[in-house]
C-alpha cells in the first residue's frame, strides 16, 4: 500500500513537471518501474483499481503477468468480495476489460484456475453472473 502511495506522489509530481504534451498514455520507464513494484501489493479490489487508473495503460509483458497472478489470486482467495470488483467494473468499462481479460490468460497455474471455476459454478454471486458466465466459458 505505502508503495502504491510513493508511486503515485512522485507519478503526480513528474507529471505536474512536464508539459501537457508530454503527457500521453505511454508507459516511461518510470512508470514500468512503478507498476512493475505494485503488482506484488494488489491485496484488494481498491488497490487492483487503483493501480489501473495509474499504470492500466504499462499492461504488457511482465507487468500484465503481476496483474495477472495478483487479480486470480484475489479471485481464488477473496471470492468473497467479487462484488467488490463488479461494482468497480460497472463504474468503468476499460476496468471491465482490464480485469475479464485476466480469465483467458495462460498464466494462471491450473490448480487456482479449477478453484476459480469452482467458485464461478458453485458460489457465482447476485449481479456477477455474466462475469461467473465468462469463467465458465473460459473453462481451461
Amino acid at each position: 500500500m505505502r508503495v502504491i502511495v510513493i508511486a503515485v506522489v512522485v507519478l503526480a509530481l513528474v507529471a505536474a513537471a512536464l508539459p501537457s504534451v508530454a503527457l500521453a498514455k505511454e508507459c516511461t520507464k518510470f512508470e514500468a518501474y512503478a507498476a512493475d513494484s505494485v503488482t506484488a501489493y494488489l491485496d484488494s479490489w481498491k488497490n487492483v483499481h487503483r493501480a489501473f487508473t495509474e499504470f492500466g495503460h504499462c499492461d504488457d509483458g511482465g507487468i500484465a503477468e503481476g496483474f495477472d497472478e495478483a487479480i486470480s489470486i484475489l479471485w481464488a482467495e477473496q471470492w468473497p468480495k467479487l462484488p467488490q470488483m463488479l461494482k468497480y467494473s460497472e463504474k468503468s468499462k476499460d476496468f471491465r476489460a482490464f480485469v475479464y481479460k485476466r480469465i483467458w490468460s495462460e498464466t494462471v497455474p491450473e490448480e487456482r484456475w479449477r478453484k476459480i471455476l469452482k467458485k464461478a459454478q458453485k458460489d457465482c454471486p447476485n449481479g456477477g453472473e455474466g462475469f461467473c458466465r465468462e469463467i465458465i466459458r473460459a473453462g481451461k
